[in-house]
């Protein structure tokens, strides 16, 4: 049985590229071989004389296949607690602050990826991405980001290289906060497409603001250890003049 059986293998999700964004897509992964017991049992009784039977076998799937991997679909509760939320000028939005503690009571399912007691990570929790998706907007927006922690490792439902961001629900874990720095009050809507998969963040403002945000490509290092790193500059013109940098590191 030994030289026979191996273990199904669980669906896995591949990155395909469509219109030059990175999607996560679910793939059916194999069916594995078990000797079937029961069916060869009664063979091996019945051959008599002959002493030679032909092992029956079976075909085990695996418990996570496409449809339970299809499942893992950004969670709305992340997405409602930073939905229609209004900043006035100078007021810092913390999202940790926000999500409050992410349990089964408050209606979060529990991440694939849970790193530590209190974490909010994961594809199910929806937390991170939709955290990662503020940052986006916000960073774009040249808006402050006082707090901002990357998350451990590079993860393409994040969001690219160096825009992503990790909330964990504890006193003094890691948080994503943003700040007002207009002189006008500030909305921030999230809409969920879930058949899709994807999660998207949008920040309205007085137009008469007249802020221009350049943005450069992220600068991405592999250092010999596996680890990688990540700068991205940033340079914010019109009603204000900054220029700064978010930097990553990811094991």
């Amino acid at each position: 049985a030994a030289l026979v059986e191996f273990p199904p293998l669980p669906a896995y999700f591949k990155v395909e590229q469509v219109d030059g964004t990175d999607y996560a897509v679910p793939n059916q992964g194999a069916n594995g071989v078990a000797v079937d017991i029961n069916g060869t049992a009664p063979l091996i009784l019945a051959a008599a004389a002959t002493h030679a039977v032909t092992v029956k076998v079976i075909y085990p799937h695996s418990t996570f296949d496409v449809r339970a991997a299809r499942k893992l679909q950004l969670d709305n509760n992340a997405a409602k607690a930073l939905d229609n939320v209004r900043l006035a000028p100078g007021q810092t939005f913390s999202v940790t602050g926000a999500v409050g503690l992410v349990t089964t009571r408050n209606h979060y399912a529990p991440g694939l990826n849970t790193l530590s007691v209190g974490d909010i990570s994961g594809a199910n929790g929806g937390t991170d991405q939709a955290a990662s998706a503020l940052f986006q907007a916000a960073f774009r927006a040249g808006l402050g980001i006082p707090s901002r922690t990357a998350y451990p490792y590079p993860s393409t439902f994040n969001g690219p290289i160096g825009y992503d961001a990790m909330v964990v629900a504890r006193r003094g874990g890691p948080d994503l906060q943003i700040t007002n720095n207009t002189k006008h009050a500030m909305l921030i809507l999230v809409d969920v497409a879930k058949r899709e998969g994807q999660l998207t963040t949008y920040i309205f403002n007085n137009h008469g603001i007249n802020r221009k945000v350049q943005i450069g490509e992220p600068q991405v290092t592999i250092n010999q250890d596996g680890t990688v790193d990540a700068i991205i500059n940033r340079q914010v013109s019109g009603d204000m003049s900054t220029q700064d940098q978010i930097v990553s590191h990811y094991q």
